[in-house]
């Protein structure tokens, strides 16, 4: 009985040290060195202006785009530059391809078809540029930027 316990606590902290409890990223946010960046908000922590990582910002200070090449930024479903393009693929059921770029349209966190003409105004589109079978950038933007780039 005291074997079976040991195993179970081991496999509870085995568990624990493998991510469990850790909160996964919304099709909105990124994470870089621990820290988080919300799509469209006006909070942005100095580490985001680094190498790698580029943010259209608005005149009333919003963030209405990322752009990611930085390969130690994480997204959406766990995908990062230098991934292979298969990834997208087994992570998404509505991906689009259009030469090199792959890409996925988002709202409340679940996918939605991409050629669908009812998307909400805060879907989130994430667009996975790659060169041969390795992403190279990301972009994340929603339905009004892409539309009138503000």
């Amino acid at each position: 009985m005291k074997k079976i316990r040991i195993m179970l606590l081991m496999g509870i902290c085995g568990l624990c040290m493998s991510g469990c409890g850790k909160d996964p990223l919304s099709a909105n946010q990124i994470e870089y060195q621990k820290k988080i960046l919300e799509y469209n908000t006006d909070k942005v922590d100095d580490i985001f202006f680094d190498n790698g990582i580029d943010l259209d910002i608005n005149d009333s200070n919003i963030v209405r785009a990322i752009t990611i090449t930085n390969k130690d930024v994480n997204t959406f479903r766990d995908i990062s530059v230098g991934d292979k393009n298969t990834k997208v693929q087994e992570k998404y059921n509505n991906e689009i391809s259009m030469g090199e770029t792959i890409f996925v349209v988002i709202s409340n966190n679940s996918e939605i078809d991409p050629m669908s003409e009812d998307k909400p105004d805060d879907a989130i589109y994430i667009n996975y540029h790659c060169s041969g079978d390795i992403i190279e950038k990301i972009q994340i933007y929603d339905s009004l930027y892409a539309e009138k780039m503000k």
